[in-house]
């Protein structure tokens, strides 16, 4: 890795980081929503979290980290259990892909600290 990379892999996945707290939130949110409300705000969430995993995909591609392929996978996962409303199966995968997505901003962290960037 060198430092044009370790900083775009870290760029992408701090912004992952945080859009996928925001779905995490919402899901828990929408969770509670009763009728009509819940229809229309899980389709609202369900095109908010297809917009994450494109942010993932492109970061794949960008940077060809697989770490962000595997984080977009848990999103699909996750976008089929709100589909079908199982909303803390949906958690969990979403906690998967952070998982997976910050991978590469603690590796990129490392080179940037060695190599006296930060």
């Amino acid at each position: 890795m060198n430092s044009k990379e370790a900083v775009e892999r870290y760029h992408f996945a701090e912004r992952s980081k945080s859009e996928l707290m925001i779905a995490s939130n919402m899901v828990t949110m929408v969770s509670d929503f009763k009728g009509s409300e819940k229809t229309g705000a899980k389709k609202m969430l369900l095109s908010l979290i297809e917009s994450f995993r494109s942010e993932l995909d492109i970061a794949h591609r960008i940077t060809s980290v697989s770490d962000f392929q595997i984080a977009s996978d848990h999103l699909g996962g996750a976008v089929s259990l709100i589909e079908t409303e199982e909303f803390e199966k949906a958690l969990l995968e979403i906690s998967k892909a952070m998982s997976a997505a910050i991978t590469p901003a603690q590796e990129s962290w490392q080179y940037l600290s060695e190599h006296e960037f930060l």
